[in-house]
């Protein structure tokens, strides 16, 4: 049974003060518990009611944390309640440790950077993309959307557990180092010269996405080898950032596959 204190401490999870300061954050539901635990994310306790148990998923969720040693509670219908962030909760909610933030660019072929994108539900959305086309990390710099609010959480669809994330990052430093390491980077922003098809993707890049009404930081511009855009033929005024995120890497994803078909194979020789 969870007392007071331990009541409050998890709802101020809810906030992102809490979870920075207990460094931890709150997932929900069935799906992003299951991928946790696939993923092997330390989870601290786990908590659902009675009459989500009777559900098979839930049941199943419920055991193999138990397997794993994690601390388990039943509790009642009105803190779980208390605890969720849906208007319908699922009944079964964990607490994980929150992985420390870091300004160190991630090390990868393939990495995205989101520079003051605010919007939880693009963010989330995202570093969804990101893990099904294949990068290999994301940065989020600083003014970003917190990547383990609820809203960014259950957009990422467990994604946030499979891709290296890095936190609270200086744009203008990560940008330098990465450049130096021989990444080539590209900007995305309407208005751009060259289209997303335009470009020959090299095997390690950055891509760099930015604010969704004030673009990239400008220093970080002079950073860029190039700067493409999604082009808009019909009426709309402009195109959602994590939309035009998805084109433009699923795209460098295509052009990849491409090249490794193209690639000649070495005929075998015969014994002289």
């Amino acid at each position: 049974m969870l007392t007071k204190n331990q009541l409050k401490a998890l709802r101020a999870l809810k906030q992102k003060r809490g979870r920075t300061s207990q460094g931890k954050f709150l997932i929900e539901g069935v799906h992003l518990c299951r991928e946790a635990l696939l993923a092997k994310i330390s989870l601290e306790l786990l908590l659902y009611t009675g009459e989500a148990f009777q559900s098979e998923q839930v049941k199943k969720v419920v055991v193999d944390a138990q397997k794993l040693g994690v601390h388990n509670l039943r509790v009642s219908p009105s803190v779980m309640k208390s605890l969720s962030d849906t208007v319908t909760p699922q009944g079964l909610l964990a607490v994980v440790h929150r992985w420390p933030a870091t300004a160190s660019p991630a090390l990868g072929n393939v990495l995205l950077l989101l520079d003051r994108v605010r919007d939880p539900g693009n963010v989330g959305t995202i570093i969804r993309t990101a893990d099904a086309a294949g990068a290999d990390g994301v940065i989020l710099c600083r003014e970003t959307a917190d990547p383990f609010s609820p809203k960014v959480l259950r957009s990422t669809q467990g994604s946030i557990f499979h891709l290296p994330l890095h936190l609270d990052a200086d744009p203008l430093s990560v940008v330098g180092k990465l450049k130096s390491r021989g990444l080539r980077i590209f900007i995305a922003e309407p208005g751009a010269k060259k289209l997303y098809t335009q470009i020959k993707y090299p095997r390690r890049f950055l891509l760099i996405v930015g604010n969704e009404t004030k673009g990239v930081e400008e220093g970080v511009r002079f950073l860029a080898d190039e700067l493409i855009q999604v082009p808009i033929r019909g009426r709309a005024e402009s195109l959602n950032v994590s939309m035009a995120t998805g084109i433009i890497l699923f795209e460098a994803l295509r052009q990849r596959e491409t090249r490794k078909k193209r690639k000649p194979r070495l005929k075998k020789r015969g014994r002289p």
